[in-house]
């Protein structure tokens, strides 16, 4: 029994491995993805079993490759799948560099989200240590200070300050008198400080426990007390210099320091109290405190 005879195809594709002998088929081969593909767009051609030069885009076939090198360069098939092959990387050219720019964008816009995150995060933290710092120096640092009502308590006025008064004036004598007495005691015992001396903002310990003023009533209530004490004082001068009435020149220092320690108007009351409240901020200013014990 003989050989099978081997099959031969009039068409033969080299680059996809496709025979046939049907031109039907050879068309429709050479129009398919897989095949345009594969050709990646080099016009070659295919010799077929009569030695003709077969085009492999367009199908025809020529007896001279001269007569084929004359048709490669007008092969409407060839040109069309040229054209569609460089609209198609053009596009998809522009569909990956709007991406990248998409994905610039959204890294930039990620990345600012972080840095504002950070930035946050940042302030918070800042705000919290200044707050802890503070809190710490007050209930560590300053657990011992006296309460508020000891140091008024314990508030010296002498004959001394009546006579600094009538000199000062009404609200410097008053700053006078409530600072000396405040630098007698060491700075972490003191009742008062001061944590915004701009806005007059004060933290008073009172009770064993520290809390912020509020609208500096507390502080209000030591300079009343000045004031009041200081009047005390006055009749103590007098019992000092009884002939004050008829000696010209006491009774002249006399009025000069009613002048001064009696209290003034009520439309000029929260004027000098501020005045008062600014000398105490400088002195028991708290981060000049804390920086002493770092």
């Amino acid at each position: 029994m003989g050989r099978p005879k081997k099959e031969k195809f009039k068409y033969v594709c080299s680059y996809c491995d496709y025979r046939t002998s049907l031109k039907s088929n050879w068309n429709k081969h050479n129009k398919t993805a897989k095949h345009l593909k594969n050709v990646q767009l080099s016009f070659k051609f295919s010799e077929n079993k009569q030695g003709l030069i077969l085009c492999n885009f367009c199908g025809k076939n020529y007896t001279h490759r001269s007569s084929y090198s004359r048709h490669k360069k007008k092969c409407k098939a060839y040109l069309d799948s040229k054209k569609a092959n460089f609209l198609e990387e053009n596009a998809n050219k522009n569909l990956a560099e709007q991406a990248i720019i998409s994905d610039k964008d959204a890294i930039m816009q990620k990345i600012e989200n972080i840095e504002n995150k950070i930035e946050n995060n940042l302030n918070l933290n800042i705000n919290n240590t200044n707050n802890i710092t503070i809190n710490m120096f007050l209930n560590e640092h300053c657990k011992d200070a006296l309460n508020l009502e000891d140091f008024i308590e314990k508030i010296k006025i002498t004959l001394n300050d009546l006579m600094e008064t009538k000199a000062l004036g009404y609200a410097k004598g008053i700053s006078n008198i409530l600072i000396q007495n405040l630098k007698e005691l060491p700075t972490l015992e003191r009742p008062i400080h001061c944590i915004d001396k701009n806005a007059l903002e004060f933290v008073v310990k009172e009770h064993n426990e520290w809390n912020k003023e509020d609208g500096s009533k507390k502080v209000d209530k030591v300079i009343n007390s000045i004031s009041k004490e200081r009047i005390k004082r006055l009749q103590e001068w007098k019992d000092k210099n009884p002939n004050y009435q008829t000696n010209d020149k006491l009774y002249e220092m006399h009025n000069e320091i009613v002048e001064n320690i009696m209290d003034v108007g009520e439309d000029e009351e929260g004027v000098w109290k501020d005045k008062v409240k600014k000398d105490l901020g400088e002195v028991t200013e708290i981060e000049k405190a804390i920086e002493k014990i770092c």
